[in-house]
């Protein structure tokens, strides 16, 4: 009986350790998704500004939200609320905080010219993030993967 129960702690102990390791993995593709997102929303705005010339907030709500990242029931108006939601589950640093933040706060503020150059600027600036993201999902994301599953195998052979 002692022997069961030492089995199931073991595997418990394990799997909480893989689990660990790809929810972290998890986070670097959800944050490199979170960013090719921006940009196809800066791109998607640039493109409706330049042809509707309608207000930012009507076009953000008409653009098509592929993943999750983005909370779907918060408001455009609420962007507090969206950036702590994105910063919860993303772990964004102060300097991708201050780019959503300054992105955020230069749309609807300039003349039509300027707010195709400002979604432009920020576009091209959230394309190469998004491209560093997915370098590091590449290389960190299968790092947290492989590290989990060793770790949980030396965790097993240690304990038994």
């Amino acid at each position: 009986m002692n022997g069961w129960l030492k089995g199931i702690g073991i595997l418990l102990i394990a799997l909480c350790v893989i689990w660990a390791g790809l929810r972290l993995a998890l986070i670097y593709k959800r944050r490199a998704a979170f960013w090719e997102q921006m940009s196809a929303l800066c791109l998607f705005l640039e493109s409706e500004i330049r042809y509707t010339a309608d207000c930012p907030s009507n076009i953000f709500l008409r653009f098509n939200w592929a993943s999750a990242v983005w909370p779907s029931a918060v408001s455009f108006f609420d962007f507090e609320a969206i950036l702590n939601k994105v910063v919860k589950d993303l772990g964004l640093n102060e300097k991708e905080q201050g780019w959503l933040r300054s992105f955020y706060r230069g749309l609807g503020t300039t003349d039509l010219e300027g707010q195709l150059a400002h979604c432009s600027s920020y576009a091209r600036m959230f394309e190469q993030q998004a491209k560093q993201a997915q370098q590091q999902d590449t290389v960190k994301g299968r790092l947290c993967r492989s590290l989990s599953v060793l770790g949980a195998l030396t965790l097993a052979v240690l304990l038994v």
